[in-house]
């Protein structure tokens, strides 16, 4: 996908400035389509002064800009560079080549990659057997994954298709089509943010996973390709960075990376040039953060600071 150096932004685009009410659920529908159910709250289009993304005569999105006057911004002591305290350590599956993860009611479910290796499995940090897991087979590569209310959403990199999944079975339940790669996938409450190896970020509609807006990530002006794992926290997306011992914490209404966090302390001795730091998930109950790498022997809890 080419980055698109003009940002589009819809009302899902605003989740820093939207509050979701009520049991936001991601469900597959009773005729067995694509289509799933979601129940939200949120402010109708027309009252927040934002017109339709338009688009070209082959249905590509134009870069004329939505405008809005709120934007989001980041508290103070989470700007710059930030440090990384390390709060606990825990074994990591060294075969597993991690390409998401997040947080489910105390658990971690890990996305992982690889042709004849890909899959997702839900644990407890620390344990050794899954609590549940699930083969892609040969023919899928896996990608980020979400939670959206008591489902995920796995990504594949290059088959375009997203998968829905029960939270706790992790038994597929839905599918999505989307053109491009998927490298990685956040819910900011709101909407999916989603990854694709470039600097553009696309918004995706939770109900039908069609892109609703999209921005071009930068620092001190300059694009930042190869945005990989996200992580949607406070209204704000942590990225990991292909080939990167950086993690970002960036403004999606901007697209500025406001703040980053030097992991190279993190990365285990003598691993493979592809076995980077990739995972990161927000625990909202600790207020801390799990990261972890491709074929890493360590899953850390962390923090991150001013």
């Amino acid at each position: 996908m080419i980055p698109i150096h003009s940002r589009i932004l819809s009302v899902a685009a605003l989740g820093v400035i939207l509050v979701a009410s009520g049991c936001s659920r991601l469900e597959p529908s009773t005729a067995g389509s694509a289509a799933v159910q979601i129940t939200t709250s949120t402010i109708p289009a027309d009252e927040v002064g934002l017109s339709d993304t338009p688009t070209t005569a082959n249905g590509e999105p134009t870069s004329t800009t939505a405008e809005t006057t709120t934007t989001s911004t980041a508290p103070a002591s989470l700007i710059g560079e930030l440090q990384l305290d390390v709060l606990n350590r825990f074994p990591h599956d060294t075969s597993a080549f991690t390409q998401g993860l997040a947080s489910f009611n105390g658990d971690l479910v890990e996305s992982l990659g690889l042709y004849g290796a890909s899959g997702v499995r839900r644990y407890t940090a620390g344990t050794p057997e899954p609590l549940a897991a699930v083969d892609l087979g040969d023919e899928l590569f896996g990608g980020g994954i979400a939670n959206v209310g008591d489902t995920f959403v796995q990504l594949t990199w290059r088959e375009g298709k997203a998968i829905v999944r029960n939270a706790e079975t992790l038994d597929e339940v839905n599918t999505f089509d989307y053109s491009g790669e998927g490298w990685g996938i956040c819910n900011d409450g709101v909407q999916l943010v989603m990854s694709d190896g470039t600097a553009t970020l696309t918004f995706r509609d939770r109900t039908t996973f069609e892109p609703v807006g999209f921005v071009s990530v930068t620092r001190d002006g300059q694009p930042v390709v190869n945005l990989n794992e996200l992580e949607c926290v406070d209204g704000f997306v942590w990225a990991n960075v292909w080939l990167s011992d950086e993690i970002l914490r960036i403004d999606p209404v901007s697209g500025e990376v406001v703040a980053w966090v030097d992991a190279s302390s993190l990365v285990p001795a003598g691993v493979a040039s592809d076995d980077v730091l990739n995972g990161i998930a927000y625990s909202a109950k600790s207020d801390s953060f799990f990261l972890t790498g491709k074929r890493w022997p360590e899953l850390f809890e962390v923090r991150f600071t001013s």
